[in-house]
């Protein structure tokens, strides 16, 4: 569906996409519900939001959100568990920096450990298990800008908590822009329209060569997902954020970035061009941006948008089932708009 795929194109890892069509997900819950000390029976699997994403919930209607991973027996499974549990620990410290921020949390296994190996047939996966906020997600509620403002603002939060000095380095749990730019370059000749593919290279050789200046901005752990299916609303005022969720996107990237991202999701969602004015004046009532940044944002708004558009493309290309032509449709609708 469009909105699974939306927030999930900065999430390019070389981690092999768990496919929920290739698992017994009766094994799957039995082994999340002894992992995590969760009770015989009492989880169902609610819906899965994107190939690796599940949507739980407990008998006692607790919400989880469990992201798995299938392990290739042929690597060091220490090392593909440290890039998950980096994430996971990077989401403690920035919730310890600011406690009152709305994001999930992150349950540990019985084991005290960030990630849960399972064995299920043959396989062996990881999963890491989250606390799911209340509420419904942003993109099955009315998109309002009072709501685009509000999430301005705690993405600022968000960055100012990120800005901490932690033992990571400069991680990601996905690709960088660059990376993400130049699979997109590569995967511009899927999308059908000369005039797109025209469009759609000239936002992204912008990015590129402004690669330097965008290295020079203040660099922070983003989201790197903040599209509208994990923005949680109250169910009675969507323009009230209550909770945000889908960190398994986390990157040290330029700060900029991640409005771009969060913008690019909600333009091509509702098709409204203020997005990105909106998210702007919630972050800028928080902390202040350089006007480089501010003057960069709407370019990268659009390479965003190109590299959703040419993702879809892409995987409609390789006959995946999750895409549909429209998605591509609606997201090309949305770079006209810009251009």
């Amino acid at each position: 569906m469009f909105e699974d795929w939306l927030g999930s194109t900065a999430c390019r890892s070389s981690v092999p996409d768990f496919r929920h069509r290739d698992i017994d997900l009766a094994s799957l819950r039995r082994e999340i519900e002894i992992a995590y000390r969760l009770g015989e029976g009492v989880v169902r699997i609610e819906e899965s939001a994107s190939p690796r994403h599940l949507l739980l919930r407990a008998s006692s209607s607790a919400r989880y959100s469990a992201e798995i991973w299938a392990l290739m027996p042929e690597e060091n499974t220490s090392a593909q568990l440290a890039c998950f549990d980096t994430r996971a620990s990077m989401l403690e410290l920035i919730s310890k920096a600011d406690p009152d921020l709305p994001v999930s949390k992150l349950i540990r296994a019985r084991s005290g450990t960030a990630s849960a190996q399972l064995s299920i047939g043959a396989k062996r996966y990881a999963v890491q298990l989250f606390s799911r906020p209340a509420g419904i997600a942003a993109n099955s509620a009315d998109i309002t800008s009072r709501q685009r403002i509000s999430l301005g603002s705690f993405m600022a939060r968000i960055h100012l908590a990120g800005r901490i000095s932690a033992p990571y380095g400069n991680g990601s749990a996905g690709g960088t822009l660059d990376g993400r730019v130049a699979d997109a370059l590569a995967n511009v000749r899927h999308l059908k329209s000369r005039n797109t593919q025209r469009l759609s290279r000239a936002a992204l050789t912008k990015v590129q060569s402004r690669r330097s200046m965008l290295a020079s901005f203040p660099h922070c752990y983003i989201h790197g997902a903040l599209a509208p299916q994990h923005v949680y609303v109250d169910p009675e005022e969507a323009d009230q954020i209550i909770g945000l969720a889908g960190f398994c996107c986390w990157s040290w990237e330029p700060r900029v970035v991640d409005i771009a991202i969060a913008a690019a999701g909600y333009l091509a969602t509702s098709l409204k061009d203020s997005s990105i004015d909106d998210i702007l004046k919630g972050y800028l009532a928080r902390t202040s941006l350089l006007d480089e940044e501010i003057e960069t944002a709407p370019l990268l708004v659009n390479a965003e948008l190109a590299i959703l558009a040419t993702s879809m493309a892409a995987a409609i290309a390789d006959q995946d089932y999750r895409v549909e032509p429209q998605c591509v449709d609606r997201v090309v609708s949305a770079i006209k708009s810009l251009a």
